[in-house]
């Protein structure tokens, strides 16, 4: 058995005291019992380093930027990119685009690494705004005017972030993550699992990214997740936490 968790709102929630080393103790458990633990996030490697420096001692594969990167413990196991000249023209119609608003881009690569100056193909590009609902209009023109460049986007509200307590960008309230279409966690997951061989796939996240990959495989949604993705799983699939989840599992298996 596989479990693929996502980590804001998932494993990690600040505002539980002494949830995420209780989610730990329980992944080092889940995995004594010969399965495998995975993180499935939004984040680049640079992030989860920040925010979970001692990432090896708990967990086997890392799917990145929305699924445009996977690691193994050994390095990169596949990833997806965007072309540079893609990158570069993103860039610049998202500035014209955005006239008498304030945006800000942050770029990633294969080699986990994050910068706010172009060079190279991308996993996934970050362009930071200062508006919520301007996010949204602009997630509408981009996702049309690049669907024939095979870019998706992924939205973070200012209030989905707010309920996962991330912190934007100075400056900025919300943000939109292009990544290559053929990306998405559960395009990952599933190319994962397949090289894995014949694994059971469990998943768990709290956020609109987890959606796919809670309903394309036997997937948990956490309670504190927002009500309208809630509405999208079956109660008997929302999980009070990533330890409980673990529990349920080891006991029902």
């Amino acid at each position: 058995m596989i479990l693929f968790c996502d980590f804001d709102g998932t494993l990690m929630r600040e505002e539980i005291p002494g949830d995420f080393e209780r989610n730990l103790e329980a992944i080092s458990r889940f995995r004594a019992a010969g399965n495998k633990f995975a993180l499935a996030t939004g984040r680049g490697l640079a992030s989860v380093l920040r925010g979970f420096p001692n990432y090896r001692e708990y967990v086997d594969y890392l799917v990145l930027d929305n699924g445009a990167l996977c690691l193994g413990q050994n390095g990169v196991l596949f990833d997806y990119l965007i072309p540079e000249e893609t990158a570069r023209r993103l860039v610049n119609y998202t500035c014209e685009y955005a006239a008498g608003h304030r945006v800000g881009f942050t770029f990633y690569n294969s080699q986990g690494q994050e910068s706010k100056e172009l060079s190279g193909s991308q996993t996934k590009i970050r362009i930071w705004v200062d508006d919520d609902d301007f996010m949204g209009k602009m997630n509408a023109e981009l996702s049309e005017r690049f669907k024939q460049d095979n870019v998706i986007f992924f939205t973070g509200h200012r209030a989905a972030l707010a309920l996962i307590h991330f912190r934007p960008d100075a400056g900025y309230s919300c943000l939109l993550d292009a990544t290559p279409a053929a990306a998405g966690k559960e395009a990952a997951i599933k190319r994962l699992s397949g090289i894995l061989g014949d694994k059971e796939v469990i998943t768990v996240g709290d956020g609109n990214n987890d959606l796919g990959m809670i309903q394309k495989f036997e997937g948990y949604i956490m309670s504190s997740a927002a009500p309208f993705l809630l509405a999208e799983v079956d109660e008997s699939h929302h999980a009070d936490s990533v330890a409980g989840l673990i529990d349920q599992l080891l006991e029902k298996h």
